[in-house]
């Protein structure tokens, strides 16, 4: 079954953009998608956790890789782990996620600005729970200092297929970070500018070629019209 994790947590979200190798219309993405060993609420009193190393690589490799979302909308990835614009990184404290995303592409843009402004400043995650003994895995946990009385916490091992991440006002886990870090803030939002006033410039330049071509077709067509 596809399962999508989106309860609020305190995150953070973090952009740089001034990493060796970028393009002026690249930006990173970057924050911990995934704490390890923290119980969420789901309901009532049951919790989950992940335990360390629960989401594999080959779970994100499957033939739906791995994707970074504007928002909750799965039809629009702005990073790709199958293109080599998003990768994950299993540290101590969770799964990390890093992300080069193209600000000529508007849901991209869209996402640097918002996460700019603290708009998006959390993350959602989404997996299928039809894994390799994922059902065996989900450790029942019934007595921890973090539950309340009669609580149970479901402790995950390992999950089937991992679909990606979103970026959004609320997400997935407590202690989740996600952001942008960047060596110079302006330097983030003068990319999305000079980015953005390139692509007006070339739509404009495309609509006065256009333009230029009617013109020069209704000339020619007077011209004929005058000598037949």
């Amino acid at each position: 079954m596809r399962i999508v994790r989106s309860a609020p947590i305190p995150s953070k979200l973090d952009i740089r953009t001034g990493d060796d190798g970028l393009s002026d219309h690249e930006v990173v993405v970057e924050g911990l998608a995934v704490p390890w060993n923290t119980p969420t609420k789901l309901f009532d009193t049951v919790f989950e956790q992940f335990e360390p190393g629960s989401i594999p690589d080959e779970a994100m490799r499957t033939q739906y890789p791995a994707r970074l979302n504007l928002g909750h909308k799965w039809d629009r990835p702005v990073a790709n782990i199958a293109q080599d614009t998003l990768e994950f990184e299993d540290a101590e404290e969770g799964l990390r996620m890093r992300a080069v995303v193209d600000i000529r592409d508007p849901d991209a843009q869209s996402l640097v600005v918002k996460v700019e402004r603290q708009d998006y400043s959390n993350l959602s995650i989404e997996f299928d729970d039809d894994g390799p003994n994922y059902e065996e895995s989900r450790i029942l946990l019934e007595e921890s200092d973090d539950l309340p009385e009669g609580g149970i916490l479901y402790s995950i091992k390992q999950v089937g297929r991992f679909y990606g991440v979103a970026a959004l006002p609320f997400g997935a886990y407590p202690t989740t970070e996600v952001g942008i870090t960047t060596k110079s803030r302006r330097s983030a939002q003068e990319k999305v500018r000079s980015t953005a006033r390139d692509l007006r410039d070339k739509h404009e330049f495309a609509n006065l070629e256009t333009e230029r071509s009617r013109t020069e077709s209704m000339r020619l067509r007077l011209a004929m019209e005058k000598r037949a």
